[in-house]
């Protein structure tokens, strides 16, 4: 949080201030800046599923099963 209060990132929580990214509509800075760290976390969630989906086709590809919470083969 300290990061986006620097008085040189101000100009990134203006510019997300009134987008339609904004769905708080409010001038909070502090709810602007959890709204991008909301955003940011959403960001490298999806960037993780095309790494999920290599990761399966490698595991296909050499027959790796993986079995976790005692479930039953």
């Amino acid at each position: 949080m300290r990061l986006f209060s620097q008085p040189w990132m101000a100009w990134l929580v203006g510019a997300f201030q009134g987008t339609a990214l904004d769905i708080a509509g409010t001038g909070h800075e502090r709810t602007l800046i959890l709204q991008m760290f909301v955003y940011i976390s959403l960001l490298f969630t999806l960037l993780t599923i095309p790494f999920l989906h290599l990761l399966e086709r490698e595991l296909e590809r050499r027959d790796i099963t993986i079995r976790l919470g005692g479930a039953e083969p």
